[in-house]
């Protein structure tokens, strides 16, 4: 079960990865419609399309730190430092979302949810690693045992 089930998220950070991609090359064009389409001015156009490729660094960044993760999980290496430095690889790759989406704030106002959003996901993933810690230490001290 757990196999399958790493085998489906690699499929998801293919998707996600392979989306970003495209998107490198659609999202002036996607960005200007919706400009567009809301009546928005320019200012605020090249804010969210800046925005939009500031933010494409942590989420390349993230999509390796997940498939390193789910590399190491699919060789039965969960409790592992490295998956400690990948989990809070993670989360920081979230707050520096959150910090560019809350700074593009200022001209776009609903970048507060992206911000929201990756705040709590930040919070999630050091809760997420707080607990992997505890029970790497328990491995490396059962490891310890006679």
């Amino acid at each position: 079960m757990l196999k399958r089930s790493v085998i489906i998220s690699v499929c998801f950070v293919i998707f996600f990865a392979l989306a970003l991609l495209v998107l490198q090359f659609l999202a002036p064009l996607i960005v200007s419609e919706f400009a567009l389409a809301r009546g928005l001015n320019a200012v605020v156009e090249a804010c969210v399309l800046y925005t939009f490729y500031i933010c494409t660094v942590p989420a390349v960044v993230a999509l390796y730190g997940l498939w390193q993760l789910l590399y190491n999980i699919h060789k039965g290496m969960i409790f592992e430092k490295r998956n400690l430095w990948l989990l809070g690889l993670l989360s920081w790759c979230c707050m520096a979302v959150a910090v560019v989406t809350l700074l593009a704030c200022y001209h776009f106002k609903p970048f507060w949810l992206v911000f929201v959003a990756m705040v709590f996901m930040f919070l999630i993933l050091r809760v997420v690693r707080i607990c992997m810690v505890a029970g790497t230490e328990l491995k490396d001290e059962n490891r310890l045992t006679i």
